[in-house]
């Protein structure tokens, strides 16, 4: 891993990663801002909060700052609890927050100007029918609203979602037709597949190309993307993994000690030939040498479930790279959501938001500003 000592907040040469001080530390965990640690008896009460969720007064800026709105994107992170069936039996209904969710992007569309929503992955818990299915209904309430796009997590892939082939019933209910539907679908790898996918949207304005790769991503994947990347020079490329940045703020390496859950080290990726691509490889083939590559997002690892970095591609520009994934949390997430709010300054303002809770994360890792064009931070 290249890694760099910061000279200022964010300030890395090219082709070096900086975290988000700088130091790389494998195994630091960020304070919780106050939240418990894994819950190991996930349930969801009907319309029962945890007690120390109470639905708070709306943060300084949030309605202020919309005047200077010019469009938004959504992040939501993992939602296997959701979907869960042991999670959604004996008065346990965690599919409700996935659908506070979807509902809330449906009422605010128009208000928050969405322009396009990213799933992180590990839309399911273990790959059944019955998921998927259900996974189907609840985006589809955002068929003909807001385009979307999804990647597949390790518990989207093989029997009981372990991830030991490729298997999945994604096509079978998100088929390339719903999302050429949507129009904004640029290709597939495969053509019978939405695994590898490519999207093409436009917002005020800017042109978009998201890369939505597979789980554990294999050398002809990263070629391939490179590929739709360097076709597409007028474009702001945002590549949507399900692993990729670890909760120390660097991307994942072959090092099961520091970096377990890894993508690499799950049967699918030990199957592929070692052709197999952790978080580091995909910087070092995909992103560094891309010119136009400038946000990653992604979901998986655990800790607080939150980092986020900025790496210098090979020509100098900046890499935003985020981590949000609240599986861990009360609830297996709260229903909390990213909304990537785009203003007329030229500044992204990043917000973390539960629907179910009415209720924001106010902590560095889920509320900041980042100045794209410089790529830093903003007080």
């Amino acid at each position: 891993m290249l890694t760099a000592a910061c000279a200022g907040e964010w300030d890395c040469p090219p082709g070096t990663h900086c975290a988000r001080d700088g130091v790389t530390r494998p195994g630091d965990i960020h304070p919780i801002d106050g939240l418990v640690d894994i819950d190991p008896n996930i349930t969801c009460p009907v319309d029962e909060r945890p007690r120390e969720f109470s639905p708070a007064d709306v943060p300084d800026g949030w309605e202020e700052e919309r005047l200077h709105l010019r469009y938004s994107l959504v992040i939501l992170p993992d939602t296997q609890n959701y979907l869960d069936p042991m999670l959604n039996v004996d008065g346990s209904h965690c599919m409700d927050l996935f659908i506070s969710q979807v509902e809330w992007l449906r009422d605010h569309v128009d208000q928050e100007r969405i322009a396009f929503v990213l799933h992180e992955g590990d839309v399911t818990q273990t790959n059944t029918d019955g998921e998927w299915s259900l996974a189907s209904d609840l985006m589809g309430r955002l068929d003909g609203v807001v385009p979307y796009a999804l990647t597949l997590g390790n518990h989207d892939l093989g029997p009981a979602g372990e991830a030991k082939d490729r298997s999945t019933w994604v096509d079978a209910y998100f088929p390339p037709d719903r999302f050429r539907a949507m129009g904004t679908l640029g290709g597939l790898m495969d053509p019978a597949s939405v695994a590898n996918a490519f999207h093409l949207f436009e917002a005020d304005g800017d042109r978009y190309l998201v890369l939505a790769l597979e789980f554990a991503p294999r050398d002809l994947v990263l070629q391939w993307a490179a590929g739709v990347a360097r076709d597409h020079p007028d474009r702001q490329v945002i590549l949507l993994m399900h692993d990729y940045l670890y909760f120390d703020g660097h991307p994942t390496q072959p090092d099961d000690e520091h970096y377990p859950f890894r993508q690499c080290g799950y049967g699918v990726g030990q199957a592929d030939g070692g052709t197999c691509n952790d978080g580091q490889s995909v910087w070092e083939h995909l992103v560094a040498p891309a010119s136009n590559i400038r946000f990653v997002f992604s979901g998986h690892h655990l800790g607080d479930g939150t980092a986020r970095s900025v790496a210098r591609a090979r020509d100098g520009k900046p890499v935003l790279q985020a981590l949000a994934n609240y599986q861990m949390r009360h609830r297996g997430g709260d229903g909390w959501l990213r909304v990537l709010r785009f203003l007329d300054d030229g500044t992204l303002s990043t917000w973390t938001y539960s629907p179910a809770l009415e209720r924001w994360l106010t902590d560095g890792q889920n509320r900041f500003r980042y100045e794209p064009a410089r790529g830093r931070d903003l007080p």
